[in-house]
C-alpha cells in the first residue's frame, strides 16, 4: 500500500474555520466519490499557529496507478477546480510517506504532529520505538514528490491527544515544530505492523 502527504494551506481571505468547513462538507466528499482510497485522513490545525499550510492531508492506496489515472482525466479537473475555492493550490507541498513499522495507528481526533529533522531513519525508528510503549503513533519519512514541493520535515510523528511530550530524539535528529490537529476522515482498515 502507498501512502502519501499533502500540506495543505487555505486561499488568502479564508478564515481557518471556513477553510476547514469547505473541505470537509465539499472537497473530501467530492474527493470520497471519485477515489476510493483504503483511507484518508484530514489534520486540520487547530492550535492557532502559522506554519504556512492548514491541513495535513493522509492518503492511503493499494492502487497508485488507477489515482494517478483519475487525476489526470475529468476527475481530476473537477478536483482541482474545487480546490481552487478554498486551498492555496499552487502551494500545496506532496510528498511521499514511508510509514515506519510502529505497532498501531493513532486514532481520529485530537492529536499531536511533531515535525523532525534529519537523517540515520534506523536510528530514529529505534528511538521511537523504545519510547513508545503501548502509545498509538505513526512515523513517517517524507520525499517530495518534485523538487519544487519540499516537504517541511525529513519525518513526521504523530501521536494520540494534545498532550504529547517531544521525543527522545537520537543525535542527528531535531524536533523543528509541533501542532495541534483534529483528525477527521477515515483511516486505513489494515494496521502498521508491530515493532
Amino acid at each position: 500500500m502507498m501512502k502519501s502527504i499533502g500540506f495543505l494551506p487555505r486561499l488568502a481571505g479564508i478564515a481557518r474555520p471556513d477553510f476547514r468547513n469547505y473541505y470537509e462538507t465539499r472537497h473530501a466528499p467530492l474527493a470520497d466519490s471519485y477515489f476510493h482510497f483504503a483511507g484518508y485522513v484530514r489534520n486540520h490545525i487547530v492550535d492557532g499557529q502559522e506554519p504556512g499550510f492548514d491541513c495535513i492531508s493522509e492518503f492511503w492506496t493499494a492502487d497508485p496507478a488507477a489515482i494517478a489515472t483519475l487525476l489526470a482525466g475529468e476527475a481530476g479537473e473537477r478536483m482541482r477546480a474545487d480546490e481552487r475555492n478554498f486551498a492555496d493550490s499552487p502551494n500545496i507541498r506532496p510528498a511521499l510517506a514511508e510509514p515506519a513499522p510502529t505497532g498501531r495507528l493513532v486514532p481520529l481526533g485530537p492529536r499531536t504532529v511533531q515535525f523532525l529533522g534529519g537523517h540515520d531513519n534506523a536510528r530514529l525508528i529505534a528511538a521511537v520505538a523504545a519510547s513508545a510503549g503501548a502509545e498509538a503513533l505513526t512515523l513517517d519519512f517524507l520525499t517530495p514528490f518534485d523538487a519544487a514541493s519540499r516537504a517541511p520535515c525529513d519525518a513526521l510523528l504523530i501521536r494520540e491527544g494534545t498532550a504529547a511530550a517531544a521525543p527522545s530524539l537520537p543525535s542527528g535528529w531535531t524536533l523543528l515544530a509541533s501542532l495541534q490537529v483534529v483528525a477527521e476522515g477515515a483511516l486505513p482498515i489494515s494496521h502498521q505492523p508491530a515493532v
